[in-house]
């Protein structure tokens, strides 16, 4: 966990600096694929992603947590999975894939999906979920705290989708990666639940 960084007076930039540079790190390519497979493993015994009848997914980079093996276990279910797409005006959709290989580098070097499907988001309240179970939505991210603020990118997509999607929303993240505090403010959607290599931690 990095501590060090519980005042609101340091920015998102500081942060994003930092934990950018701690993937650079010579060390750390290696301990991240160590991780991955306990994220997996903590990831897949989760009742919000054996339950979830579509995956919202992020294709990812060699830093990010591999979503490739993500993908493959949820297609193996027959189930739907969608990845994002970013467009000029700052819009964000997801769109249905059914093979990794269509995807295709896109806006800011990272794969995109063919504009085919396109996710519908719903309004999925807490009774409802119970009845049909849950959308999912795996959300990349630099670093998360407990409390499931995240330091992004800065480009802003993902928390403009969040506010309206109604499904699950998950993190994944190195342990060591957790922060003590991520400033935040009105703008900033909170994931429910962050996994990492050591557990799962449920955002209250």
């Amino acid at each position: 966990m990095i501590s060090g960084f519980d005042s609101i007076a340091c920015s998102k930039q500081t942060l994003r600096r930092f934990f950018l540079e701690k993937r650079r790190e010579s060390d750390y390519l290696s301990r991240k694929r160590e991780a991955e497979a306990g994220i997996y493993r903590n990831l897949f015994i989760l009742p919000e992603f054996k339950n979830a009848s579509n995956l919202l997914l992020f294709a990812s980079t060699k830093f990010e947590i591999s979503t490739d093996t993500i993908f493959s276990r949820f297609i193996s279910d027959e189930k739907s999975v969608y990845f994002p797409k970013t467009f000029g005006n700052g819009k964000m959709d997801f769109f249905k894939t059914v093979e990794l290989t269509s995807l295709s580098v896109g806006n800011f070097s990272v794969r995109e999906p063919k504009e085919t499907e396109k996710y519908e988001i719903k309004d999925i309240n807490i009774s409802e979920r119970r009845k049909i179970g849950n959308d999912v939505c795996i959300v990349p991210a630099l670093s998360f705290d407990r409390n499931g603020y995240r330091i992004g990118y800065g480009g802003g997509y993902y928390d403009r989708f969040l506010a309206l999607f109604g499904g699950v929303k998950i993190g994944l993240c190195l342990n060591d990666f957790i922060s003590d505090k991520i400033p935040s403010d009105v703008f900033d959607i909170r994931v429910d639940i962050i996994v990492t290599e050591k557990g799962v931690i449920r955002v209250e």
